[in-house]
């Protein structure tokens, strides 16, 4: 239960015109004191924040559903921004095709083999 300090001033913030989400903020504000005093098993900010939604909820305070997206789901994109365009990578110089192992020019003989042959015989 809400304390009564907490509830006037969101009525208050009511009465003034301000937005639900503001009129819920003395509802969270009061849930985050609790879990720093340690007055119950919330472990984090996330969980106080969502018990004291749903404690302003409870109180009357009319804050939007606000659905989460799908999980998974990607968000829809959106087209560029004229002048946003993304920069493409510039062309890779092809490379040159392979070169063909060429015969030995007419004339030139491999000395090494000689040696070989003049050793056996």
């Amino acid at each position: 239960m809400p304390e009564k300090r907490t509830v006037e001033r969101a009525r208050k913030k009511a009465r003034a015109g301000k937005s639900p989400t503001t009129q819920a903020d003395e509802f969270v504000r009061e849930e985050i004191h609790h879990v720093r005093e340690g007055k119950h098993g919330a472990r984090s900010t996330k969980q106080a924040v969502a018990i004291g939604l749903s404690k302003a909820r409870r109180a009357g305070v009319k804050l939007p559903e606000g659905t989460p997206p799908m999980p998974g789901k990607p968000p829809p994109e959106r087209p560029p921004m004229p002048g946003h365009e993304p920069i493409q990578d510039p062309p890779k110089p092809s490379t040159p095709p392979p070169v063909p192992p060429q015969e030995p020019p007419p004339g030139y003989r491999n000395p090494g083999n000689a040696r070989v042959r003049e050793a056996f015989l």
